[in-house]
C-alpha cells in the first residue's frame, strides 16, 4: 500500500514527523505547485547561457528596462507570494511550507534574526568608517 503525502502506515518503519499531520497533497495544490514552480524557473532559470552551465530567466532580462523592467518584475514575482498567501502558506519558501510546514517556519524565524545580525553589523562597520574618517 504507498504511503499518503505525510502520513504513517502501521507496518511503516519510516522515520517519525516531527509533529506535522497533513493529509495528501490535494488536486489544487498540486496544481498551485506546478504554476508556481513554472513561474519560479521562468523568472529565475529558462535561459542558459551559451558556453556555460549557468541560466538566466526573464526576470534578468526584464530587470534591463529601467523602471519598467522593475515593475514588471515585482509584479510577477507576486503573483508567487499572492499564490502562497491564499494557500495559507506563511513569508517564507513555498514548496518548503508544503512540504515540511513546521520547519519552514522555522528557517524563517532564523533568516530572520541573522538578517537582522547582518544589517546591524553593516551599520555598525559603517559608523566606525564614518568615524574614523571624520577624525582622519
Amino acid at each position: 500500500m504507498p504511503r499518503d503525502r505525510l502520513t504513517r502506515r502501521e507496518g511503516d518503519d519510516a522515520p517519525p514527523l516531527e509533529g506535522e499531520l497533513l493529509g495528501p497533497e490535494t488536486g489544487q495544490e498540486r496544481a498551485a505547485r506546478e504554476r508556481l514552480n513554472f513561474l519560479a524557473w521562468l523568472l529565475d532559470s529558462s535561459i542558459p547561457l551559451p558556453g556555460t552551465r549557468f541560466t538566466i530567466g526573464l526576470d534578468a532580462l526584464i530587470g534591463l528596462v529601467p523602471l519598467l523592467g522593475d515593475v514588471l518584475g515585482v509584479a510577477l514575482s507576486s503573483l508567487i507570494v499572492a499564490e502562497a498567501n491564499r494557500l495559507g502558506a506563511p513569508r517564507s519558501l513555498l514548496n518548503a511550507w508544503l512540504d515540511h510546514p513546521h520547519r519552514a517556519a522555522r528557517g524563517s524565524r532564523l533568516f530572520l534574526a541573522l538578517l537582522v545580525l547582518a544589517v546591524a553589523g553593516f551599520a555598525g562597520l559603517c559608523l566606525a568608517l564614518g568615524y574614523w574618517l571624520a577624525r582622519g
